[in-house]
This record gives C-alpha cells, structure tokens and sequence, in this order.
C-alpha cells in the first residue's frame, strides 16, 4: 500500500540541463500563446485537447506541496500550500489573422523585461 503522486506541472527540477558553457539569465516564463486549430480534435468545452493540456502543463506546483512530493514518508501537512505565480494565458482557437496580431502584439505589450512568451501552435 503505497502512493504515488505523478505531477506534470512545471517544476525546478523537471527542466532540461543546459549545455556547458551556456549561459542562464534571469528569464521567467510571464505569458503564454496557445492556439488551436484541427478540425477534427475532440473539444472540452470550448478547447481541444492538446490546448486542455497545454494549460495543465503550464500550472505550476505550489512550493510546499512539490518540495513535499519529493520527501518520502511525509503523509499531510498542516500548513497551506504557498501560491506559485503561473504564466498569463491567451487561448485562441482558430483565430483570424488579425485576431493572432492583436493578441501577439498585447502580449508582447505588457511582457516585462526579463520575460518570455510562449507561443503553441
């Protein structure tokens, strides 16, 4: 009788080394583009599938609850989990061209420096 927790959130230790010699900046992922467009994906609600998943995979784990996944023995805790800030997300699907400017362009707008933007097409 033992549980296992799998998580695919971001997490720090779920990211790819980098290679030697690379340098690391202080950049954080602050929006996200996701853009679906099949016409034959099964929808959830108004999303497809891949962009459901997209959105699962970009929540991030609460900073007590994944430093506790990683800790055996450690059944509950009574303090509450501390807020993680997760990136800003536009959900577009099937949008017009304009549409995609208007949207990759605010994003662009409001990224602060020292930030990225992922874009999933």
């Amino acid at each position: 009788n033992t549980i296992v927790i799998t998580s695919n959130r971001l997490s720090e230790t779920g990211a790819p080394l980098l290679e030697q010699g690379m340098i690391v900046g202080q950049l954080a992922l602050a929006d996200a583009l996701i853009i679906g467009n099949c016409n034959n994906q099964v929808k959830f609600s108004e999303l497809t599938i891949d962009m459901f998943r997209m959105l699962q995979a970009l929540e991030r784990e609460p900073m007590n609850l994944a430093s506790q996944m990683n800790k055996p023995g450690m059944q509950e805790s009574t303090e509450k989990p501390a807020r993680r800030e997760n990136p800003h997300k536009y959900l577009l699907y099937k949008p017009t061209f304009s549409q995609l400017y208007t949207f990759l362009a605010a994003s662009f707008k409001e990224l602060p420096a020292n930030s990225v933007l992922l874009i999933y097409l």
